[in-house]
C-alpha cells in the first residue's frame, strides 16, 4: 500500500501542475481508496507535539530565527467551514444546524497546525452554525490543552479571538488604541497565525474537490478532507514543492477560496462576549516580557 500511495501522490503532483486533475481525484476518492488511505501506515501523519525536543523544535520554528520575540508557541489554531450538500436526516440528527450565516451549509473544522506547515489536529465533530470556541471544546484538543501533561509550562497554542483565552491558549488582546506593549503582542501573535492560515490555503488550493460543496455524506465528506491532509502532510514530510496558497477560478464556477469559520457562525452570545475579562495569566507574562525588553512592533 505504500508504494501505492507514493505513486498516487507523484501522479496527483505532476498532473497538478500541468492539467486539470479532476478525473484524477475522482478515482482518488473513491471509498474504497479513501478508507485504505485513511487507515495506511504511511499516511498516520497528524499528530501533535508531545515530547520536550518537539516542543522545543516547534517554538523554535515558529519564532522565525529568532524575528518572533514571543516564544513557547508550538501550534496553531483556526476554523474553516467545509462546504457540504444539504446533509440527510438519517444522517444527522438536526440538518438545519449545518447552515451557517454565509448562507450554505458546511461542517465546522478545527485544524492546528505547526511551524513546518504540517497539520498537528483536525477534527470535523461539529456543524458550521458551531462558534469556534464551541467546537474547539468539542473537538478533544482542549482536553489535552487542560492536561497537567498536555503541555508543559511556559509553552502554548496560537488562536485568533474567536477562541477563549486560557491558561494554553493564547489569542490577541481585544480592543483597538492598545498600549504599545499590547500592540507587539497582537502583531507577534499574528505572526504566528499565519501558518494555519497559509496551511489551510494550500490544502484547500491543492484539492480541488474542496473547490465547491463536497457532495457526499457528512462523515464522507470528512473522510474525504482528512485524507487530503494526510496527503498534505505526506507531501511536506517529502520536502515537495509548497503548492500555490490559492489557486485561480476554474471553468466550473470553484475556487481555491478557505472560508475561515468566524464568519460562519451563528452564536451571537459568543461572538459579543467581553473579551477582555478571558482569563490569561500567560498573556499578560509574555507582553510585559516585550514590554521590559522594549520589544515594538516593527514600524
Amino acid at each position: 500500500m505504500a508504494v501505492i500511495v507514493s505513486l498516487l501522490i507523484s501522479a496527483a503532483w505532476s498532473i497538478g501542475c500541468f492539467f486539470s486533475f479532476w478525473d484524477f481525484c475522482g478515482c482518488l476518492f473513491l471509498p474504497q481508496v479513501l478508507v485504505a488511505l485513511d487507515v495506511d501506515p504511511l499516511l498516520n501523519n497528524i499528530h501533535f507535539p508531545s515530547t520536550p525536543a518537539e516542543f522545543a523544535a516547534e517554538s523554535e520554528r515558529f519564532s522565525r530565527g529568532g524575528r518572533n520575540p514571543l516564544r513557547g508557541c508550538v501550534s496553531a489554531i483556526d476554523g474553516i467551514a467545509l462546504r457540504i450538500r444539504r446533509p440527510c436526516v438519517s444522517e444527522v440528527p438536526n440538518p438545519s444546524s449545518y447552515w451557517t450565516r454565509k448562507g450554505f451549509l458546511a461542517i465546522n473544522v478545527q485544524v492546528a497546525v505547526g511551524g513546518e506547515y504540517r497539520v498537528h489536529f483536525l477534527s470535523t465533530m461539529t456543524a458550521g452554525s458551531c462558534h469556534d470556541s464551541t467546537a474547539f471544546f468539542a473537538s478533544g484538543l482542549a482536553e489535552l490543552l487542560a492536561r497537567d501533561d498536555g503541555l508543559p509550562r511556559g509553552y502554548w497554542v496560537a488562536g485568533e479571538d474567536a477562541y477563549i483565552a486560557g491558561e494554553r491558549l493564547l489569542t490577541p488582546w481585544p480592543g483597538t488604541n492598545l498600549p504599545w506593549d499590547k500592540d507587539s503582542y497582537n502583531y507577534y501573535h499574528s505572526s504566528s497565525r499565519t501558518f494555519v492560515e497559509q496551511v489551510c490555503g494550500q490544502v484547500v488550493g491543492w484539492w480541488r474537490i474542496l473547490w465547491r460543496s463536497v457532495r457526499f455524506s457528512v462523515s464522507r465528506a470528512s473522510l474525504i478532507l482528512r485524507v487530503c491532509v494526510r496527503l498534505h502532510n505526506f507531501l511536506i514530510g517529502r520536502s515537495s514543492p509548497p503548492p500555490d496558497a490559492l489557486l485561480s477560478e476554474d471553468g466550473a464556477g470553484g475556487t481555491g477560496e478557505v472560508i475561515m469559520q468566524d464568519q460562519c457562525d451563528l452564536d451571537d452570545r459568543l461572538r459579543q462576549r467581553m473579551r477582555d475579562r478571558d482569563p490569561c495569566p500567560l498573556r499578560a507574562t509574555l507582553t510585559r516580557r516585550l514590554r521590559d525588553q522594549q520589544c515594538h512592533r516593527p514600524a
